[in-house]
């Protein structure tokens, strides 16, 4: 049976994880560049943190499965330029395109899924470009939820993979993954960036981060 665990903790940003665990240098200040190198590596360091809670989760598991977990980041789209429609990003969308660039492009994400709309698109474009990475679109259909986490489940078994969607789905693809549910993404919110972590037993865990400029 697939367990559904949730690392706890208040949802806090990958730079305060990345102040947290920065050590000062000799004469007592941190060194130059310490804090973008730990805050670039802060999603592998969270995974660590929540591997103790599923490998116990998992701990009947079979010998012949996958020893690796299977990673999963999701973040919605970021700030568009218009409400309603398929519209370009904004100026701070942009810049949150550009930092979420920043903060994942050191981790061995080997796929990257986008819905077609171009807010989706542009969110995940820089990332792509920094990992040369093709972007995978996906349509909206009824069945897009099924969808992305078939191929999850088939595709990256033992990898890295991240979604860009919508403030509806990602909650619906996470608890398909089968972690815990998360609140409402409300229409102000964008900042949120979320790790499901899949172990080889089966059971999952979600683990909730910020990034970028702060939203409500």
């Amino acid at each position: 049976m697939s367990r559904r665990i949730c690392c706890p903790g208040p949802v806090v940003s990958v730079d305060e994880v990345a102040d947290r665990v920065s050590a000062p240098d000799c004469s007592g200040r941190v060194k130059r560049g310490c804090r973008v190198y730990l805050t670039l590596r802060v999603i592998r360091i969270a995974a660590l943190l929540c591997a103790a809670l599923w490998w116990t989760a998992s701990a009947g598991a079979q010998d012949s499965q996958p020893l690796a977990p299977t990673t999963v980041i999701l973040v919605r789209h970021a700030e568009k330029s218009v409400p309603l429609g398929d519209y370009p990003l904004n100026r701070q969308g942009f810049a949150r395109a550009r930092e979420l660039a920043r903060v994942l492009g050191d981790s061995p994400i080997v796929a990257i899924y986008a819905t077609q709309y171009m807010r989706t698109q542009q969110t995940v474009a820089p990332l792509a470009e920094r990992l040369k990475l093709q972007v995978t679109s996906l349509q909206t259909t009824e069945h897009y939820v099924t969808d992305v986490v078939d191929r999850i489940r088939v595709d990256h078994v033992g990898q890295t993979v991240v979604i860009v969607s919508h403030r509806n789905t990602v909650p619906a693809i996470i608890e398909a993954l089968g972690a815990s549910p998360v609140p409402e993404i409300t229409e102000e919110q964008y900042d949120r960036l979320y790790m499901v972590t899949i172990a080889p037993g089966g059971g999952s865990n979600m683990m909730s981060l910020r990034y970028g400029r702060n939203t409500r």
